[in-house]
């Protein structure tokens, strides 16, 4: 992997720059500054740390649900068998595969907030997963296996939220930013 990886030696995080001038500085006697959650729902932060769990908790309810109910709606309402459910999920699961990649490269490449367009995407997709027909056959692939795809590829752009997150944030409340992705599963 150590071969595939980019380097990340000159990238600089937000407020890098203050904590290298903070610790080159003479006055080595200045403490770093702690932050706590109380701050990250302070007037100047709140928005921002609520829509941060919001879009994490409505990720996540997205993610259980398709990968949760779908099967039973498949097999309940759909009336497919086991091996048609199957390959529904596998080749959807290559969605998410490739989809993280892309949106990976994607947020490097152009920013992370281009990610919110594959989370657009698989609210789209999904919507359509439910009305589309599923005797349609595309290519010789299903076409909820092929929409399902699109789906997880769409969801995967948010692999880049955690990173995301924390950049929103000064240096102190970084990891506060971070942890803001998994507090969406509560």
């Amino acid at each position: 992997m150590i071969f595939v990886l980019p380097s990340d030696k000159k990238v600089i995080a937000y407020g890098e720059e203050e904590q290298a001038k903070a610790e080159a500085s003479a006055d080595s006697n200045v403490t770093a500054k702690k932050g706590s959650w109380g701050e990250m729902l302070s007037k100047p932060y709140r928005t921002i740390t609520i829509t941060c769990l919001l879009l994490a908790g409505l990720n996540f309810y997205g993610f259980q649900f398709f990968g949760g109910f779908v099967t039973t709606y498949l097999r309940e309402v759909r009336m497919f068998d086991g091996a048609t459910i199957g390959l529904i999920f596998s080749i959807s699961a290559f969605g998410s595969l490739f989809g993280a990649w892309f949106w990976g490269w994607a947020a490097d490449k152009y920013g992370r907030k281009v990610n919110a367009f594959g989370f657009i995407l698989a609210g789209i997709m999904v919507s359509i997963f439910f009305i589309a027909p599923g005797d349609k056959v595309i290519g010789g692939l299903n076409m909820l296996a092929i929409l399902g795809l699109i789906y997880n590829f769409g969801l995967s752009s948010s692999a880049v939220w955690g990173g995301y997150f924390s950049e929103l944030f000064p240096a102190h409340l970084r990891s506060y930013g971070a942890a803001l992705f998994h507090g969406g599963r509560i």
